[in-house]
């Protein structure tokens, strides 16, 4: 009977403080307006900018624009290796969609190992 009546008001207070929970809202929902236009003209999938605005709600904004940062580097690199590797200049084709996920995580990586996180 732990935990009868106690409201979420409570839940937010006891783990977090009112003023954490807004920011981290804040991040979250201005991750998400500023690449929803990305989502839009079909550049970007919903999973990557939600996953984006996740890391940047989680990590604050500044360390989380570096993440983010680091992971677009790098998959901006590794898909310009690829097409100059197999000739077919530096983009994708066309309809081929690149993951973000896995160089997000990468870029979180290794801003955590070199000690900016």
């Amino acid at each position: 009977m732990l935990g009868i009546g106690l409201g979420i008001s409570e839940l937010i207070s006891e783990s977090a403080g009112v003023r954490e929970v807004v920011c981290f809202l804040g991040r979250l929902i201005g991750t998400c307006t500023v690449f929803y236009g990305f989502f839009l003209a079909r550049k970007l999938g919903a999973g990557d900018i939600k996953l984006m605005a996740v890391c940047v709600g989680i990590l604050g904004t500044w360390k989380g624009i570096l993440v983010l940062f680091a992971g677009m580097t790098l998959a901006i690199g590794w898909t310009w290796i690829r097409g100059v590797v197999c000739g077919r200049g530096c983009l994708p084709m066309k309809n081929q969609e690149l993951k973000l996920a896995p160089y997000i995580f990468a870029g979180y990586c290794i801003s955590r190992i070199s000690g900016v996180i």
